[in-house]
């Protein structure tokens, strides 16, 4: 299970375009184990980490950035 927490800004660059950025807070909990590892998805830096007896939990923050286009 993925759960991201996000705080955006949009800037508008026109009528129909918008750039999304904003920073973000990333939770991981996973029971899959990948040569004899939790080891899912590529997580270059975690903030906390917890294991239980199967199952192990990573955080992390990172950064999002978006384009969008209304018709």
């Amino acid at each position: 299970m993925l759960n991201s927490l996000e705080l955006d800004y949009n800037l508008n660059l026109g009528e129909y375009f918008s750039l999304s950025l904003g920073p973000s807070y990333n939770v991981l909990v996973t029971s899959e184990i990948l040569n004899a590892e939790y080891d899912t998805i590529n997580i270059p830096q975690t903030v906390y980490e917890h294991e239980w007896t199967d199952t192990k939990l990573f955080s992390w923050f990172g950064f999002k950035v978006g384009f969008s286009y209304q018709i």
